[in-house]
């Protein structure tokens, strides 16, 4: 790394590895040592993003590799606990090689030399997130005013008997950041289980899965911080449903929030 970094330039470690900053012998990025750890909240990860900037942090540790309980801490991927800085990786930076058993991304934009052919397969398979009972909670929090903006709302289609319903998404929707879906049911029943599974025309992107709560008909999810929602085009979901719902509309919705 020393012959692509300046002394001034460091690393930004989202795959729990703090101890790289002593061993590469690079200054911190953020008030905490153990960074990622101590990022609990959405406000800590909007502190963080403002410590750093692709000229003095052109390089991220993205994640061990092959992925290990580091990457999911408790069983929670880092891309859905931190989702805000996952989408800030996204945007600004690209995967570039694997080196000593990380996933290692760079700027988009930068051309760095190196021997090394190895590079990150994982990161372009579909993921499968699963928010379980927090759906509910979400929804609840963001109805303040001011946290979101609506960008379309959309009436599902039943395209089977077995309660699979399906929505073509506009490409403002299926390709901007920080974008969060509020599911309207018309009734629940008992509680169960929901899946939007995610295509850029026919691949397949990933799915976001949740819990329902009996007599609790809205939900809201991130559903932009799969790494392939930046790299295609997200243009149809199919919403998976158990027996006894009807899906009532989808909304998407940008988190614009700036109470921070």
């Amino acid at each position: 790394q020393d012959q692509n970094l300046t002394e001034n330039q460091t690393f930004l470690d989202y795959s729990n590895t703090p101890m790289l900053y002593f061993y590469c012998k690079r200054s911190l990025p953020s008030y905490f040592c153990q960074n990622l750890q101590n990022t609990v909240d959405d406000y800590l990860q909007i502190e963080q993003l403002k410590r750093i900037n692709t000229t003095k942090t052109p390089v991220v540790i993205f994640s061990n590799y092959p992925q290990n309980w580091w990457d999911k801490t408790d069983d929670v991927p880092n891309i859905m606990r931190q989702n805000i800085i996952a989408e800030h990786i996204y945007s600004n930076y690209k995967p570039y090689r694997v080196i000593d058993g990380h996933s290692i991304w760079i700027a988009k934009g930068a051309n760095y030399k190196t021997s090394i052919v190895e590079v990150d397969t994982f990161i372009n398979k579909p993921q499968n997130f699963h928010y379980k009972h927090s759906a509910v909670l979400l929804n609840k929090y963001f109805q303040k005013p001011g946290r979101l903006q609506e960008i379309e709302k959309l009436i599902p289609v039943l395209s089977n008997e077995k309660g699979c319903y399906h929505i073509n998404v506009n490409k403002e929707s299926g390709s901007s950041s920080l974008v969060m879906v509020k599911i309207e049911l018309e009734y629940s029943a008992v509680p169960g289980q929901l899946s939007l599974e995610l295509f850029s025309d026919s691949t397949f992107v990933g799915t976001t899965s949740f819990y329902t709560h009996k007599n609790e008909l809205e939900y809201l999810i991130p559903i932009s911080n799969h790494y392939l929602w930046h790299k295609m085009v997200v243009n149809s979901i199919y919403i998976d449903s158990q027996e006894g719902y009807k899906i009532k509309s989808l909304t998407f919705n940008k988190d614009i929030r700036d109470e921070y």
